[in-house]
């Protein structure tokens, strides 16, 4: 990398390119999103997975998709999971397990944390007042049509990466 310029800062990402020089000595501009990482949340309530259902006004549409959010600075990713839950669904896990990382998207320069949370007990939701989030929960098969019909393709790697891992 011969040089990373960053255009724009936002409380949530920042924004930029980095001029790299290529294997053939060509030069080019690699355009970048660089947000906090995230952690994402599978949720079984027995034989089912427990799914948020969110308006997402940048899309302009409501979304099925596992809970989750910003892992916060200095956060371990699994506290993370659990404030998330219990943020956005009420449930408190007596188990959470973190199963892997991944990154998304070629472009996002950001991590995607999953954990599969277990042993859940209810509570009230925690939502910032720009949420409205109905939970619902799902057989598992009927959760990856649910998803997948809705459109979230961001919940799907999550809970693929769950089944991979033996927990669905």
């Amino acid at each position: 990398m011969l040089e990373e310029v960053t255009e724009h800062e936002t409380p949530f990402f920042e924004a930029g390119y980095d001029r790299v020089e290529r294997p053939d000595g060509s030069r080019g501009d690699y355009y970048w999103i660089d947000p906090v990482d995230g952690v994402t949340v599978v949720a079984l309530a027995g034989e089912e997975v427990m799914l948020v259902e969110e308006y997402r006004p940048r899309q302009r549409r409501t979304f099925l998709t596992v809970p989750g959010g910003a892992v916060d600075a200095d956060e371990d990713v699994r506290a993370a999971a659990r404030r998330e839950l219990r943020e956005e669904t009420g449930f408190e896990a007596d188990s959470v397990e973190y199963v892997r990382s991944y990154y998304p998207d070629g472009w996002v320069r950001h991590r995607r944390h999953v954990a599969v949370a277990t042993d859940l007990s209810s509570g009230p939701q925690e939502l910032d007042e720009t949420e409205f989030i109905a939970v619902r929960t799902f057989p598992v098969e009927a959760a990856f049509e649910a998803v997948l019909d809705s459109g979230a393709g961001w919940g799907l790697g999550p809970m693929l990466v769950a089944r991979e891992a033996g927990h669905l």
